[in-house]
């Protein structure tokens, strides 16, 4: 049976195998903020957090932004490719913005995943935080 599915290895050879152990749900892997300094009466922040979950082995994370008094809680889907990846987030070009993205495992390039952002809307009471994917990442299954 073994053979029919293309393997290469016998029962009792052990394959590499590389295991991804994903933190403790709980820990936050990533976090960022910023002063709201249009509220002189408040010390309010912006934030952005990605905190690991039971699920995180397989790419998911909780992803929580604030803006003062005002939350948003989502799950936050990591692609699932060959390397392991460590979430991460940096600030973006617009106000009350942040970058979610990843490293591959041994590089130094971080790779743009989602836009976290909170914005006024219409009248100065109503916030939005918003989360958009930005890019999407793909394994190439095909060998050459």
């Amino acid at each position: 049976m073994l053979a029919a599915c293309g393997s290469n290895t016998t029962p009792t050879e052990k394959a590499e195998i590389d295991h991804f152990y994903a933190p403790v749900a709980g820990t936050v892997v990533a976090a960022d903020s910023t002063p709201i300094e249009d509220d002189a009466l408040n010390d309010f922040y912006y934030s952005v957090r990605i905190t690991a979950t039971d699920s995180s082995s397989e790419g998911r994370y909780a992803l929580d932004a604030a803006y003062g008094p005002n939350d948003a809680h989502t799950v936050l889907v990591y692609p699932k490719l060959d390397r392991q990846i460590k979430p991460a987030i940096r600030p973006d070009d617009s106000p009350f913005s942040y970058i979610v993205g990843f490293y591959f495992e041994g590089s130094d390039t971080f790779k743009d995943y989602a836009r976290v952002s909170a914005q006024k809307t219409g009248t100065e009471s109503l916030l939005q935080i918003e989360v958009r994917y930005l890019k999407a990442y793909f394994m190439d299954s095909t060998k050459k």
